[in-house]
């Protein structure tokens, strides 16, 4: 078992829940308290974590969305988006093999 493998897929799944429902600020809100309280969980040493910044993606897009403000650039979250994916392929292709 890779539980480092197994979280970037969790913060994969959810980023594809933000795709599928980018304008709804109900998700957004929900995406964004779950992200903040996985950034708690797996804080190492007060280090930034994915959590971290899917937290403040979330957190402004909703605060955006309910102010009526000019939005975050999609861009922050595609690109967290692929650096997530190519974190599990490499874990995915680098860890013991399983018994």
């Amino acid at each position: 078992m890779n539980k480092q493998r197994d979280e970037y897929i969790t913060a994969r799944e959810i980023i594809d829940l933000y795709y599928d429902m980018p304008d709804d600020a109900g998700v957004l809100e929900s995406l964004s308290r779950i992200c903040f309280s996985l950034a708690r969980v797996f804080e190492v040493d007060d280090k930034r974590t994915v959590w971290d910044d899917m937290f403040d993606y979330f957190d402004q897009d909703y605060i955006a969305i309910e102010r009526g403000l000019e939005r975050p650039d999609r861009q922050i979250i595609d690109k967290l988006y692929i650096q997530i994916t190519s974190r599990i392929e490499y874990l995915s292709t680098h860890s013991a093999p399983q018994k």
